[in-house]
């Protein structure tokens, strides 16, 4: 009869929408088949109740609580709005309002969990909600449904349709809070293009860190949001961070604060956000309702109050009021559900469980007991210890100190001392420009001044540049230009690399000495490439200035001590011996002389030219066979002729040349009397007499 009753419900609440019933392990669902109503989940507790919980097709947030089937069958009778007080109903096993923002017309109507809506307006109104839109978003389609619309894209940017001209087609953040207009490029405040629109990945929610990492949570009545680049969750508006989830403080579960639970064993209770209140079980009475936040529901055994009514057991006038049972006065029961009281006869003290506190500890006789969780952001890890809202936004406690999800533009959270009751407590201004503990510098900078994204300096102090200028830039002018680093100007660098003992005067580099095999050859200011000439090199061989010829070979190098050549063809090194030999291939002769001397060069008066160390002029029979050697290419083929000298048969003093097939031959006379010319003769004609035009040889 209890699945009947509970599933006649549903489907009368869900109208004639098709619906399939799926029963199986205990648990109990209905889900809509595709018609106009909307899904209900019957899930087992395995106990004496079962939950029901009813959630619109294609919705993404709300979820409608019909409330907890009790083991009296509540929703088979349907009189369970009839056990709540007047104004309430029946909604998860408590008795709520549907005016109030969590129960909105209907059990579960959660107004706060709308997609995107601001807690500023937010109310039920004529059971529906009334909202304003968060901002950036927008309720584009006006279902009454939250604002699932960005309206920070360049096809809706500030408002729904409102798309960019090409001329400025990115959608960024404007100058006013919230708003978000069509710009060319994106400015620093919203720095990076996400598909199409400006955004600063260090807060956006759907760009996190970088584009399209879109933060997400599975915590329940709470909102993915992303701080310093990393996703995280704040709570809905109406919702407290508690035991790491975020809940409201009207429910019987969390009463007026995190885990003050009101009690279900002797009736059904109800909380107005102050205090429990109960509808009470048959033989049961609430005799200390007046005493917040009343988690002992119907402490009574007894169906009307008496005098002494609030003793334990509902029993006679007590003999003593310094018990915890009657503190001060009969019925005056100190509480011991957050901690281990006493009574000193006026007012009870306790000994607090822990993340629990007494706040109200001058109160007598005070029996609300250790009535405040140290979670609470009005009370974070002590009495009274409230954070900040002023200027940070998505405040929670962890027990110990306050913790927040952003900052509100131009503050910033830079004393986190816990508890951090301050927040957001300082301005981004020149003292924290940007970031925190980033003031701008007056040590060494002129005018400096903050633009809300970095520093800004008119000038530096003698003997200092701004050579970082990355913002914040808070250091300014931090390069003493007499530093090796910045030597006389920003990225001149004094060379450590082939140099020692590095040193800068403000305008030039100097260097005590040299690493081996190098040398400072171009000093000028402000020589930042110190000792750059090796010593092996062609351009400096041994030492500055010494450069190694190339003009007349294939070839030089450097072995640190002296120069060395491939000659070319027909040229010779003949001093190579004398280091650093800096001429080269010095000799335009192929050979050398004894003692390092260039071979001489003799013409053969044909047009060749022969080499050896004897002096030029001389004309012996060595030389005319070298001569004749150099004319036909081959020594075998110069002879020393028959003696005859014009005709008459006299000793010669010549080399000829004997080619095979030749039809002339040439005579270098070295004697005789025209020694150093070369006469020519055909046939067997040997012509042997000097004539004015001979050609001479040396």
């Amino acid at each position: 009869m209890r699945l009947r009753g509970a599933l006649a419900l549903l489907l009368s609440a869900l109208g004639t929408a098709s619906c399939t019933v799926v029963v199986g392990d205990g648990d109990y669902y209905i889900v809509n088949d595709g018609g106009a109503g909307n899904d209900a989940t019957i899930a087992s507790e395995g106990g004496s109740r079962d939950d029901v919980t009813v959630a619109p097709d294609g919705g993404t947030h709300l979820d409608g609580t019909l409330g907890d089937v009790g083991a009296a069958s509540d929703v088979d009778s349907g009189n369970e709005s009839a056990a709540c007080g007047a104004g309430l109903s029946a909604c998860d096993g408590g008795c709520v309002s549907l005016t109030d923002l969590s129960n909105c017309g209907a059990c579960g109507n959660d107004c706060t969990r709308l997609p995107h809506v601001s807690a500023v307006g937010l109310a039920c109104q004529g059971g529906t909600c009334s909202y304003q839109c968060a901002a950036g978003f927008g309720d584009c389609a006006n279902a009454g449904a939250g604002c699932p619309t960005s309206v920070s894209s360049s096809t809706a940017c500030g408002a729904c349709g409102a798309s960019c001209p090409p001329t400025a087609p990115l959608c960024s953040p404007s100058g006013d809070a919230g708003a978000f207009g069509c710009v060319a490029g994106c400015p620093p405040s919203a720095p990076k293009l996400c598909s199409g629109s400006c955004v600063d990945t260090t807060t956006n929610a759907s760009d996190c860190g970088t584009c399209g990492q879109i933060c997400t949570t599975s915590v329940a009545n709470a909102t993915a949001a992303c701080v310093a680049s990393a996703c995280t969750f704040a709570c809905n508006a109406g919702y407290n961070l508690c035991n790491g989830g975020c809940v409201t403080y009207t429910t019987p579960t969390h009463c007026t604060a995190c885990g003050i639970a009101c009690d279900t064993t002797t009736g059904t209770p109800s909380c107005n956000g102050t205090t429990c209140s109960y509808t009470c079980n048959s033989g049961r009475s609430d005799c200390n309702a007046g005493t917040a936040p009343d988690t002992d529901g119907c402490e009574t055994a007894a169906s009307t109050c008496s005098p002494d009514a609030g003793t334990a057991d509902g029993g006679p006038a007590c003999a003593s009021t310094d018990t915890i049972e009657n503190c001060s006065a009969c019925g005056v029961a100190c509480s011991t559900a957050t901690g281990v009281a006493s009574c000193n006869g006026a007012t009870c003290t306790y000994t607090c469980s822990a993340g629990r506190a007494d706040c109200n500890a001058a109160t007598a006789p005070d029996t609300d007991g250790c009535e405040t969780s140290l979670t609470s952001t009005l009370h974070c890890g002590g009495c009274l210890n409230q954070c900040d809202t002023l200027h940070s936004s998505g405040a929670g406690c962890d027990g110990t100190t306050c913790v927040y999800t952003a900052c509100a533009p131009g503050w910033a959270d830079c004393d986190a001392t816990p508890p951090d009751l301050d927040g957001c407590e300082t301005p981004t201004s020149a003292v924290t420009c940007n970031t925190c503990g980033s003031s701008c510098d007056t040590t060494h900078s002129l005018g400096g001044a903050c633009n809300g994204a970095s520093c800004a300096y008119s000038g530096c102090v003698s003997g200092w540049a701004d050579c970082n200028k990355t913002p914040p830039d808070s250091d300014g002018c931090e390069s003493n230009l007499t530093s090796p680093t910045s030597c006389g100007a920003c990225g001149t660098i004094c060379d450590s690399t082939h140099s020692n003992g590095r040193s800068c005067n403000g305008t030039t580099c100097s260097y005590t000495s040299c690493k081996a095999g190098y040398a400072d050859c171009t000093t000028t200011s402000p020589d930042a490439d110190g000792c750059e000439s090796s010593l092996s090199s062609v351009s400096s061989c041994s030492k500055c200035g010494v450069a190694c010829d190339s003009t007349h070979s294939n070839g030089a190098s450097c072995n640190g001590a002296t120069c060395t050549y491939t000659c070319s063809a027909g040229r010779a090194d003949c001093n190579a011996a004398t280091a650093p030999d800096t001429d080269g291939c010095e000799c335009a002769t192929p050979g050398c002389c004894p003692g390092g001397a260039c071979q001489v060069s003799h013409s053969n008066g044909m047009g060749q030219s022969f080499y050896d160390c004897v002096p030029s002029g001389t004309h012996t029979q060595a030389q005319a066979q070298a001569a004749c050697a150099a004319f036909t290419g081959n020594a075998g083929q110069c002879v020393v002729p028959i003696p005859a000298l014009c005709g008459t048969s006299q000793p010669t003093s010549s080399v000829c040349s004997n080619v095979p097939g030749a039809s002339s031959f040439h005579c270098w006379e070295y004697g005789g009397p025209s020694p150093g010319t070369v006469q020519t003769g055909t046939g067997t004609n040997l012509v042997f007499c000097p004539a004015s035009g001979d050609p001479t040889w040396n």
